[in-house]
Formats: C-alpha cells, sequence, structure tokens
C-alpha cells in the first residue's frame, strides 16, 4: 500500500521493459509460479524477464520478499554484475537464509532487523559483524545499517512518517530515475 501511494507508480507486466525515456516506478507483481521453471532446462518467466533487464540496463531494481525468486541464474547476474551495467538492487527478505548468497557478498549495504530463526541469524551473522544477543536488543522498527566498504556498523531509528518518503520520492523522480 505504501509503494502503491507514492506518485508516478505503474503496474505493468511481464511484456513490458521501460525504455530509456520511460521515467517513474513500474510495479511487477510475479506470482509465485512466475518465478518457478517450468521444466528444469526451462527458464521461468521471472527469469527471462529479468535477462530483459540485464540487457536493457540502466534501471533499479527493488525486490520485496526476495526468498519467493529461489534459483534463478539471472538474478544472480543482476546481484555480480548489476553495478557496472548500471543496476542498482535493494532486495528485502524475513528470512535470509533462503536467498541467494550474492544478495550479502555483492552487497554494498545490508540493513538487519529483529531476527529470531537461529538459521536465518546465522546466516546474517556470516556477512554482517553482528554477535546476536551481545549486541543492545533493537527496538520495533530499529534497525543495524552496515557499510561494508567502510565496515562500519549504524545503529538506525525507525524511518519517517510515509508523507516525508513520497516527498523524498517525488524529488528524486523528477530527476529521471527509473526504478521497477
Amino acid at each position: 500500500e505504501h509503494i502503491d501511494s507514492i506518485a508516478n507508480t505503474q503496474e505493468i507486466d511481464f511484456s513490458y521493459i521501460p525504455s530509456k525515456n520511460d521515467h517513474g516506478i513500474f510495479i511487477l507483481r510475479p506470482l509465485p509460479w512466475h518465478c518457478k521453471r517450468p521444466r528444469y532446462d526451462q527458464p521461468s518467466p521471472l527469469e527471462i524477464y529479468l535477462w530483459k533487464l540485464w540487457n536493457r540496463e540502466d534501471v533499479g531494481l527493488f525486490c520485496d520478499e526476495t526468498f519467493m525468486i529461489g534459483q534463478n541464474e539471472a538474478f544472480d547476474a543482476l546481484l555480480t554484475q548489476g553495478r557496472s551495467k548500471l543496476i542498482p538492487m535493494i532486495c528485502c527478505t524475513q528470512r535470509p537464509v533462503w536467498i541467494s548468497r550474492f544478495c550479502f557478498s555483492e552487497a554494498s549495504f545490508i540493513q538487519v532487523f529483529d531476527l529470531i530463526d537461529a538459521r536465518d541469524i546465522q546466516t546474517v551473522e556470516g556477512f554482517v559483524p553482528i554477535v546476536w544477543g551481545e549486541e543492545i536488543p533493537l527496538r520495533e522498527h530499529e534497525s543495524f545499517y552496515f557499510d561494508v566498504s567502510r565496515k562500519q556498523m549504524y545503529r538506525w531509528k525507525p524511518v519517517p512518517p510515509m508523507k516525508e518518503i513520497r516527498k523524498v520520492f517525488a524529488a528524486k523522480l523528477h530527476r529521471k530515475w527509473r526504478w521497477l
């Protein structure tokens, strides 16, 4: 609902690839079966689409519930080669253990909210210098933010109200960024 409330958003389907002249936020909502390969030797509809974005270049990608993507060669290519193709990525998940390790190993920044599952904690501890249980407990909606290149950890307060976030998006979209 929050993304839908941002101005200049447009729902798209797998047939739509934003052109270099298109600006705004384009929302693709793949269903679970779009993420699965129909056969072992065939790519999923989502994988085919991600290869098109890889070829298109110069488009940002925000993935919510990243664990749904599963084994996907195009997604891993975007994670490992996306910076050189001007494809920044933001990948969100509540289950770090279920996502591609490239989401962590290729990240410039990692943001961590409270975790309770031991496997998820172990996955995050493999990439972020947090020793769960030794850090001061996170309050509701607080997070740890790890700057990978500086090897610096920050503790972040909750995000501002949605009204303020919409203002930031409006300013950035005015500069003609494209996000999918």
